[in-house]
């Protein structure tokens, strides 16, 4: 007789898949999905399925799970740090600021696109102040040693804010003759052409 086996990882998938999809702090998503990502986090040794859970308790609007995701997004060489960044975002925690920055100068890619993802959802919240990310980010966008990527999310962040700073970090960014046939540069120009602004070349 023919067996089939389960993968014994089948399980966490599907409670992925299930929570995915709910809006923050929805009242619709089943409990016991929460309960199962929660134990997922406590007891599986598996980070990337720990950074799964993380992001989908934070997008799920877990907001005890706070303090935790501090703590974590302080040591910025845990490879768990970058989920925590973006649970963090979901959450609107205001207190998550000022490791936002200190994530921005991260030496990892993953932990600083984290951070300024992070930012775009903490910057938006009313009474935020953080222009001192306001201007890492606008740094990282004209950065000619960061890479694309990194490049990429700081762009998103301050268009996602409408922030000031952004014509003068597109001027920036666009004399970078590294640039040439790169998809950010055409993200520029079409950021240019949508904004209709004139800057200095």
């Amino acid at each position: 007789m023919n067996v089939t086996r389960r993968d014994p990882s089948a399980g966490k998938r599907e409670t992925a898949c299930r929570v995915w999809p709910c809006p923050p702090g929805s009242s619709g998503c089943e409990p016991r999905a929460i309960s199962e990502l929660r134990a997922i986090w406590q007891r599986s040794n598996d980070l990337a399925w720990n950074g799964a859970a993380i992001r989908a308790l934070g997008r799920l609007g877990q907001s005890d799970i706070a303090s935790r995701l501090l703590d974590l997004a302080r040591e910025l060489k845990d490879p768990l740090t970058a989920p925590a960044l973006l649970a963090l975002g979901d959450l609107h925690e205001p207190r998550a600021l000022p490791l936002v920055r200190a994530g921005l100068a991260s030496r990892s890619d993953e932990v600083v696109i984290a951070s300024a993802r992070a930012a775009r959802k903490l910057l938006a919240q009313a009474g935020a102040r953080g222009d001192d990310v306001r201007d890492e980010l606008a740094a990282l966008l004209a950065d000619v040693h960061a890479t694309q990527p990194v490049r990429e999310a700081a762009l998103e962040t301050l268009v996602g804010l409408d922030d000031p700073r952004l014509p003068q970090a597109l001027s920036n960014a666009v004399r970078d003759a590294g640039l040439e046939g790169n998809p950010l540069l055409h993200a520029i120009e079409e950021r240019l052409a949508a904004r209709k602004e004139r800057i200095k070349l």
